[in-house]
């Protein structure tokens, strides 16, 4: 009776062994699959945070943009502005230097005709006068281009990368 009830025994706890050894096999299988995942979500979350830093940078680089853009929006508005009054200037002294040219032009060929002569120029006084009005066109073409080299200047520097970081992302400094 002995050999039976043994036998009994390990029939019935036979089955009970197997579900209790594949329940832990699965439960090893569910635990891997578990930190399957959460290596997957960790790698996930890292690349949330390093697109969020990317963002944030290309925010600033934005905002930078515009402050340039702003920046060389008025100084256009200022070339507009000048070379404004540039041209009326310019206008100015040649209506000026035209009415002075035509006045000597009509007394020069009086002379000319008397004298029989070539015209050979202004006298000693409106030389004086075009060469101050061709100084004066001198200097205001001077003035542009110094405006402009500002600009050309200005726009350059803007376009330059301001810190290390910024030089890395654009590939400038490697490391």
């Amino acid at each position: 009776m002995i050999a039976f009830e043994v036998v009994l025994v390990v029939a019935l706890l036979t089955p009970g062994i197997a579900m209790g050894a594949y329940s832990v096999h699965k439960i090893q299988e569910l635990e891997e699959n578990e930190d399957a995942l959460e290596a997957r979500l960790d790698e996930q979350e890292k690349q949330v945070f390093a697109t969020n830093k990317r963002i944030d940078l290309l925010h600033k680089e934005v905002k930078e943009l515009a402050q340039h853009f702003d920046i060389l929006k008025e100084d256009l508005n200022n070339l507009k502005e000048n070379s404004v009054r540039l041209s009326y200037a310019m206008s100015y002294l040649w209506d000026k230097l035209e009415k002075k040219f035509d006045e000597e032009w009509i007394e020069n060929e009086k002379e000319i005709k008397e004298q029989q002569q070539s015209f050979n120029g202004f006298a000693g006084s409106d030389i004086i006068i075009i060469l101050l009005i061709a100084l004066g066109l001198l200097l205001i073409a001077a003035a542009v281009g110094v405006l402009v080299f500002r600009l050309v200047k200005r726009t350059a520097a803007s376009t330059e990368p301001n810190t290390a970081q910024e030089q890395q992302h654009r590939g400038i400094i490697t490391t």
